[in-house]
């Protein structure tokens, strides 16, 4: 059932002709922003349990522990609003570098903020940092009829499979090493035309290993 407050929503939306732009319907936009509201109240809620504001002792957070926080927040807001930038158009990705500035950043101070910058950046978490890591991919190479061959496109070619990928000045290939001492096993298209990597993590009994797939310009 929809709230009085998304209602009123859908009319102004719908007044001043917004959804004509996208060619979305009124309660598609409405619904989406309601819910834009509501993760970001969750997300100011979990800060604040992070730093303890919401109990009678505080918890020390180091600037390590703010950058992972911050990753983990880009993330799971760039996850939670994939699906809408692809049908709705809306994009921008929401980077750490964002986060701190705009919000997490202002409880810290300038010199602060520089120190988790570095920290980011040490960190090698240039997909999820770069403005347009949304768009700046292709696929670099495919294999067709067991011939290796360049590509710089983001479809799959028929009879193909991905070898490499680019993401910004990178490139990822089969069997190249990642983070956390995964190693790229396959590439494939997602059904949004997304490439996903498949990545395998030896654990310590070499015979023992598990796979995650990861978007990738999260590897």
């Amino acid at each position: 059932m929809e709230s009085k407050f998304q209602i009123e929503l859908e009319q102004l939306i719908n007044k001043h002709s917004v959804e004509s732009e996208s060619n979305t319907p009124d309660f598609i936009l409405a619904e989406y922003l309601g819910n834009c509201l509501n993760i970001f109240n969750i997300a100011i809620k979990r800060r604040e349990d992070w730093y303890g504001r919401n109990s009678s002792s505080k918890k020390v957070v180091t600037p390590e522990d703010e950058a992972i926080m911050l990753e983990k927040a880009a993330y799971d807001h760039n996850y939670n609003n994939y699906c809408a930038r692809l049908t709705l158009g809306i994009r921008p990705a929401m980077t750490p570098y964002e986060l701190l500035d705009y919000d997490f950043g202002r409880v810290r101070s300038a010199s602060e903020r520089e120190e988790i910058k570095k920290i980011l950046e040490r960190r090698c978490v240039c997909c999820d940092t770069s403005r347009n890591a949304y768009n700046d991919w292709s696929i670099a190479m495919v294999k067709t009829n067991g011939c290796p061959c360049g590509h710089n496109g983001k479809t799959l070619p028929a009879n193909s499979s991905i070898m490499a990928v680019r993401v910004g000045e990178r490139i990822y290939a089969i069997g190249d090493k990642v983070r956390n001492d995964g190693v790229i096993e396959k590439f494939a298209l997602d059904c949004c035309g997304r490439v996903i990597a498949t990545v395998d993590y030896k654990l310590s009994c070499p015979f023992k290993h598990y796979t995650k797939f990861i978007d990738i310009i999260n590897l």
